[in-house]
């Protein structure tokens, strides 16, 4: 029989998972670092987006990251989705950091893992 306790503690896991679910912002950060640094992923397409989105500002990159990122929040996680012509991945936004769910680098709208 579960005390009053542990479920207490259970709540206060929950909220604080909620509270340190990261945001778009964070995201867009993590999946450029991520996709455009594994140089042995990447085809010729993928390496000149990555070197296109390098030489912008930061402000400039993450907004056009942005244009093509979905966010499915589920209060204590989000699952995010970057799907670009030449980029794409799924990753888990819980507890502050991301969980690769699918990491990934597309070409022309196929994905190759």
């Amino acid at each position: 029989m579960p005390t009053r306790y542990s479920l207490g503690g259970a709540v206060l896991v929950l909220i604080a998972a909620a509270v340190f679910n990261p945001g778009p912002r964070e995201y867009r950060r993590h999946v450029y670092r991520k996709l455009c640094q594994q140089t042995h992923l990447q085809n010729w397409e993928t390496q000149a987006t990555c070197e296109g989105l390098r030489i912008l500002p930061a402000e400039v990159r993450e907004a056009i990251l942005g244009q093509y990122v979905t966010r499915h929040n589920y209060g204590v996680f989000s699952l995010y989705v970057l799907d670009m012509p030449t980029l794409y991945d799924e990753s888990l936004g819980v507890a502050g950091g991301f969980i690769d769910r699918q990491p990934t680098v597309a070409t022309s709208g196929v994905v190759a893992n």
